[in-house]
């Protein structure tokens, strides 16, 4: 990397760090006048989270953090930029983070819509990579860098949110399909059908998560061979299908205790567990702790 890029690179981070920590006074996930993107402050190292998240690009712009997706782990310094094309389940640890010098991340949802659009308009007519797997890390380039700085920019600015800030998410989408992550985003949403398959498969799952569904329902209710859904799954999530599902599961019932305060065992019967012992087995060995003792960390 030459000294530009570098010297760009770290005056876009300076950047960023000003204007998060003036939008963010403590620990916290900060919604946006911009929908879809987001800022994120952890004050603490050592803290785990648990997390169901929609498809994403997140730039940590300070600290670091240790995120498991499925069987991969990945550990992101300052800088870097984690990409995930699908729907995923995902437990990190905070490795970096004080009141002092709080982890800081800034991270928007991939558009579909846009990402389609500027697939066809670069001419992709075929997947890159077949097999690239739907979630990546990688270091920001400069002109990165500079457009989620630029984002920061136009929120300071709430006049020129409604034009510039729609722009300036369709740039970030350009930039990550024109970057060394491109592959995550055309094996999900590139021309190939396997991808709005698999879209299929989660609505699909999330439609019935209160009765069991098989691998063979699964597969016919989206037209897939078995052999290919299981395949697909396990290289753009590292899951296998009902992995995925089951995870899916104890992450709605871990909402409804969280969010609606349902009690275990109603919370267990939502999400079709017949058994309330299997439920608490699975439960913990999935978050660290069982039903009753779970706290959402905000």
């Amino acid at each position: 990397m030459s000294t530009d890029s570098k010297e760009r690179i770290a005056r876009a981070g300076a950047q960023l760090k000003t204007a998060l920590l003036a939008h963010m006074a403590g620990d916290g996930v900060y919604p946006t006048a911009i929908p879809g993107v987001y800022m994120a402050r952890r004050d603490h190292a050592g803290i785990s989270e648990h997390r169901f998240d929609q498809p994403l690009a997140s730039l940590l712009v300070q600290g670091s953090k240790k995120t498991l997706f499925g069987s991969e782990e990945h550990t992101l310094t300052e800088n870097q930029v984690l990409l995930v094309g699908m729907d995923m389940p995902s437990s990190s640890q905070i490795l970096e983070a004080s009141p002092e010098k709080p982890l800081l991340t800034l991270f928007f949802h991939i558009n579909r819509q846009i990402v389609g659009d500027l697939i066809l308009q670069l001419g992709w007519k075929e997947r890159r990579d077949a097999h690239a797997p739907g979630i990546s890390v990688a270091d920001a380039g400069p002109d990165l860098m500079e457009t989620f700085a630029r984002l920061t920019h136009i929120l300071a600015r709430p006049e020129q949110i409604p034009v510039r800030g729609e722009l300036a998410l369709r740039d970030l989408h350009y930039l990550l399909l024109a970057g060394p992550q491109a592959d995550v985003l055309h094996a999900v949403y590139g021309s190939s059908r396997h991808g709005r398959q698999l879209f299929a498969a989660i609505d699909y799952l999330r439609a019935h998560l209160d009765a069991p569904v098989s691998l063979a329902e699964l597969a016919r209710a989206v037209y897939m061979s078995e052999s290919t859904l299981y395949r697909s799954f396990r290289t753009l999530t590292g899951l296998s299908p009902m992995q995925y599902y089951k995870q899916l599961r104890l992450h709605e019932a871990r909402r409804l205790i969280l969010e609606e305060n349902e009690q275990a065992v109603q919370a267990a019967a939502r999400v079709g567990y017949g058994s309330a012992q299997q439920f608490n087995r699975d439960y913990k060995r999935l978050f660290g702790q069982p039903p009753r003792k779970s706290k959402q960390y905000r």
